[in-house]
C-alpha cells in the first residue's frame, strides 16, 4: 500500500512539472542551403515562412597569437519585429569581434577632436619596448655556520667621554606627556 501511495505521489509531481510550449506554431523552413568545404570555408543560407532569413559565408583567415585558428564570417539576417518594422542586419565577425550594421542600430556620438589628436599623438610616439626585468644577481643566503646570539655579561666602556648618557627629561621646561 505504501508503495502505491509513493508511486502515485511521484507520478503527480512528475506530471505537474511538464508544461506544454506556449506557441506551437513553428515556422516552416522554405529554403535551406549549406556547404562546408575541406579547406574550412563554409556558406549557408535559410529562409522561413514567417519572413526570417539569414545567410553567411566564412572561413579561416590565419592563426592567433597562441596558434588557434582565426575565422572570419560575413553575413546578414532579417526578420520582422513585433511592431511591424523590418529589421535587417549585415555583419562581419572575426579577429576584430562582431561588427553589425543596420538602419535600426543606434549610432554613437562623434569622437571629440581632442581625443582624435590624442590618438594620433600616441600613434606617432609609440612606446619603445621595455627590456625584460632581471632580478638582482646577488642573492642573500644566511650562513650555515652562524652561531646563535647569547647576551654577554661583559661591560663595555661607554662611548660618551663624560660617563653616562645625559638625562634631558629632568631638566626644567621639559614636560612629559
Amino acid at each position: 500500500m505504501k508503495f502505491l501511495i509513493v508511486s502515485l505521489s511521484l507520478a503527480v509531481v512528475a506530471s505537474a512539472q511538464y508544461k506544454e510550449p506556449l506557441n506551437q506554431n513553428y515556422a516552416k523552413i522554405l529554403r535551406q542551403d549549406q556547404e562546408v568545404n575541406p579547406d574550412g570555408t563554409y556558406d549557408f543560407t535559410y529562409e522561413t515562412e514567417n519572413g526570417i532569413s539569414a545567410a553567411a559565408k566564412g572561413g579561416p583567415v590565419g592563426s592567433g597569437p597562441n596558434g588557434e585558428l582565426v575565422i572570419q564570417e560575413e553575413g546578414g539576417y532579417q526578420y520582422t519585429a513585433p511592431d511591424g518594422q523590418l529589421i535587417s542586419v549585415r555583419y562581419v565577425a572575426g579577429p576584430n569581434g562582431f561588427v553589425p550594421e543596420g538602419a535600426h542600430l543606434p549610432v554613437g556620438p562623434p569622437v571629440p577632436e581632442a581625443i582624435l589628436r590624442s590618438i594620433e599623438f600616441n600613434r606617432a610616439n609609440e612606446r619603445k619596448e621595455v627590456p625584460e626585468y632581471r632580478p638582482p644577481q646577488t642573492i642573500y643566503q644566511p650562513s650555515t655556520t652562524a652561531r646563535p646570539f647569547y647576551p654577554s655579561s661583559t661591560v663595555y666602556p661607554s662611548p660618551n667621554p663624560f660617563g653616562r648618557q645625559p638625562n634631558f627629561y629632568n631638566l626644567p621646561g621639559y614636560q612629559q606627556g
